[in-house]
């Protein structure tokens, strides 16, 4: 039975993960923090709890602002 056991611990599954298990366990969590994340930066700003722009700009106003600077090419230096 040891030899069995030490037998069971060198074999290698052989299977891949399929594409959707893949996207499920590995894509989607940060997909959903990240839009968590926007949803309730985006609800500080709708419901007026952070009401000055210069704390917190909207989603929208970085967006804008980091698309320019990669326009302009003065994003990354």
């Amino acid at each position: 039975s040891v030899e069995a056991g030490l037998d069971a611990l060198e074999t290698t599954a052989t299977g891949r993960a399929s594409l959707r298990q893949t996207l499920v366990n590995k894509v989607l969590p940060p997909v959903i923090a990240i839009a968590v994340v926007l949803v309730v930066w985006q609800g500080l700003i709708s419901f007026e709890i952070v009401d000055n722009p210069s704390k917190l700009p909207s989603p929208g106003d970085v967006w804008h602002v980091l698309r320019q600077s990669w326009l302009e090419g003065t994003l990354l230096g």
